[in-house]
């Protein structure tokens, strides 16, 4: 559905020609026309800086949003050139098969991708510094700003844009969740081990092992990134580069839609079916909660998707489809781009995701179906077959395999804390393997039988935010109420092919965790084939029948963006209008945000904090500190075990060097044993330890901080 007033100009047409002719008329001019823009620009310069001076006292406290906005964008130029390098000797001349769009995607992508092996060996190295950052983050130029001085304006072509309800919701909560993205970190997974582990890291100056937080086993490609970001700026940089990767996965879908469409690029009929497939993904209410969080989901469905359309370039390759701008051909055409090259492609943004997410590793899977199948059914030789097997077990391998090897030297295991029986591992046991896996099939609740076919009903009327027994999030009704547009995308071929990735995400997560956001990735490829649906409907009422229905749907989800963008008020903080302070005191959950600061202000340099049941919001916490991120009074649990009496016990504290215990009341001290999961004998013990040997520092909210003194009281 679209307005009818135009952005940018006319597509095609006479333009060539038109600008030879203005020209030459220019040149007449020379001179006073070149002295006179040079006025005009020094005039209207001198203006907005005595203006900005001027108002100093009001702009002044948005300046750090705007520093962090210039090192966004910094940081972007970057992954482009540092993408560009890579796939220009990936793609050769088959890149004349993408569209400038799906070329500039992919090249973020892949820069991102680099950048984020570039953090990982200086961390390996013992090489974290800002200089390092500045350096590698600034070499990319020398190869951006060459071509840009060479090129002319040979072609003056546009394309058409016009105002769309689907760009404008997409705008909306754009808008909204990159303020989000510039306020303190408040999200519980951040402050566990997203964030926390990153500044270890940089406290240390180097990536080292952290006892306690098995989250920090997992592959960590994108904490990479917020290791950068907390590097150059801190963690608003790092948030949003998890913002960027909303971006990025609307983008990719949209991408990916269009060329499902039969079309490429995003410019064809007012953005067609890219503007809703990418409208109906972004704006999925968990998607935009979690775009302004520093979490790794959306990198997955990034990658994963940008996967998949390698694999659909490549179809269309084979097939020999020309398409407006892009040049497709087969194989054996030299601008084509070749099914290795599409499978190196879809390998490298495979072995991304694979390292950032472990369930991410099933695109990598599916890409060694997808050979084997292909193979099988073209009748390709065995040794044609294993060779492209190879190729997508290496690429993906060099994404993932840092961290498998770091896992298995650091734990026994490349896939700690999972795969216990199997491989075992580092400060772990079968019992708490077993409770962790029990715990993650908690989500949205236990079915049997009958009631599994009531699941996508479930998931899409009954999903709540922060809610085990209702999936943790919500998607909205556009997916189940389109659901026979989004068969009809897969009716052709390559749609065929989208489908298979989608079904299979879709069984995966069946198969794990029902929590939303890792439904994401079946998500964004099903509205790619929901927009590549609508795109089949003729042009006349059935079509903007349908693209009416779904901007209800994408304008329904805005609408629930924008009650939590409401109720969290974070543009005070981001423009400087509200103190971090108050904006952590209201937001922190539990409330307990005053405890830390007082961390932070009051306790000395070499005091460390042992963490009970709190929440283990280790980001938060300004001084060396140990936490068990998931069992949380487990370590106090074994103290209290191994302990005979106060005594004994506080020289275990000592021991272990912790000059002071933080915990929530209730979560330690539990008659019933069901929160605290601490014999109450030993329960009486902890508190006679703190009676004799504690001083209460701060209680907030039932969060109490105590310091253990050297002596009794």
């Amino acid at each position: 559905m679209a307005l009818p007033s135009t952005i940018a100009g006319p597509a095609h047409g006479s333009s060539h020609a038109k600008a030879r002719q203005g020209a030459a008329s220019g040149r007449g001019r020379g001179p006073l026309a070149a002295a006179a823009f040079i006025v005009l620009t020094v005039g209207a310069l001198a203006v907005a800086a005595f203006h900005i001076v001027e108002q100093r006292a009001l702009i002044e406290p948005a300046l750090p949003f705007l520093r962090r906005v210039l090192l966004l964008g910094a940081s972007l130029v970057s992954f482009l050139g540092w993408g560009r390098a890579l796939l220009r000797q990936v793609l050769g001349p088959g890149s004349a098969a993408l569209s400038p769009e799906e070329r500039c995607v992919f090249e973020i992508g892949a820069g991102a991708w680099i950048t984020m092996l570039f953090v990982l060996g200086a961390g390996t190295l013992g090489c974290l510094s800002p200089a390092a950052a500045w350096t590698f983050l600034s070499l990319p130029l020398l190869w951006l700003l060459l071509p840009l001085v060479r090129r002319d304006a040979r072609d003056g072509s546009r394309t058409e844009i016009r105002v769309d309800l689907f760009v404008l919701g997409l705008v909306l909560v754009g808008a909204m969740t990159f303020a989000a993205s510039q306020t303190p970190a408040i999200s519980q997974d951040a402050l566990v081990y997203h964030l926390a582990a990153p500044q270890r890291f940089l406290e240390d100056g180097a990536i080292r092992y952290i006892p306690g937080n098995f989250y920090t086993a997992f592959p960590f490609n994108m904490e990479m990134l917020f290791t950068l970001g907390l590097l150059l700026d801190g963690e608003e940089l790092a948030k949003s580069y998890h913002w960027l990767c909303w971006i990025g996965s609307v983008a990719a879908v949209a991408l990916l839609s269009t060329r499902l469409a039969g079309r490429s690029g995003l410019g064809f009929q007012r953005l067609g079916s890219g503007a809703c497939a990418g409208a109906i993904f972004g704006t999925i209410p968990t998607a935009a909660l979690i775009a302004g969080w520093a979490y790794v989901d959306l990198a997955v469905v990034f990658y994963t998707t940008m996967s998949v359309l390698a694999l659909v370039l490549a179809h269309e390759a084979r097939e020999g489809r020309s398409e407006g701008r892009i040049v497709t051909a087969p194989d054996t055409d030299a601008t084509a781009l070749s099914d290795r090259r599409a499978l190196i492609l879809a390998s490298i943004f495979a072995g991304a995701a694979a390292g950032t997410k472990y369930t991410a590793g099933l695109q990598g899977l599916l890409l060694l179906a997808f050979v084997i199948v292909r193979g099988a059914r073209r009748g390709e030789p065995l040794p044609r077959i294993i060779a492209s097997l190879a190729i997508v077990s290496l690429v993906v391998g060099i994404g993932v395999g840092p961290w498998l090897l770091k896992n298995t030297i650091e734990n026994g295991n490349p896939f700690f804390p999972f795969a216990f029986g199997i491989f075992g591992g580092k400060d772990w046991d079968s019992h708490r393997a077993a409770v962790l896996a029990l715990s993650l099939a908690e989500w949205g609740g236990t079915r049997e039988g009958l009631e599994w076919l009531r699941l996508p009903w479930d998931v899409t009327v009954g999903g709540r935010f922060f809610s085990i027994e209702r999936f943790d999030g919500v998607i909205g009704w556009a997916f189940l109420g389109a659901f026979p547009w989004i068969v009809l995308g897969a009716a052709s071929r390559v749609g065929r092919r989208v489908a298979f990735f989608t079904i299979a995400y879709a069984l995966a997560w069946v198969m794990t965790t029902h929590q939303v956001r890792f439904l994401l990735p079946a998500l964004a490829l099903a509205a790619a084939l929901l927009g590549a649906g609508v795109a089949r409907f003729p042009e006349g009422l059935a079509r903007t029948t349908v693209r009416a229905v779904l901007a209800i749907a994408v304008f329904s989800n805005v609408l629930l963006v924008a009650i939590h963008f409401a109720a969290h008020r974070p543009l005070g903080v981001v423009l400087g209008q509200e103190s971090r302070e108050s904006f952590l005191e209201r937001e922190v959950p539990g409330g307990d945000w005053a405890v830390f600061e007082h961390i932070a202000k009051q306790l000395p340099p070499d005091a460390r904090v042992f963490f009970a049941s709190c929440g283990s919001p280790g980001f938060l916490c300004k001084r060396d500190y140990y936490a068990d991120a998931y069992f949380e009074n487990f370590m106090l649990e074994r103290f209290l075990e191994e302990s005979d009496g106060p005594d004994e016990l506080r020289a275990t504290f000592a021991r272990e060097g912790f000059t002071h215990v933080l915990f929530r009341g209730a979560n330690v001290f539990d008659p019933s044993e069901r929160r605290s999961g601490i014999p109450f004998e030993e329960q009486l013990e902890l508190a006679e330890l703190l009676n004799r040997y504690g001083t209460l520092e701060i209680e907030r909210r039932g969060t109490l901080l105590y310091r253990l003194e050297r002596e009794p009281r």
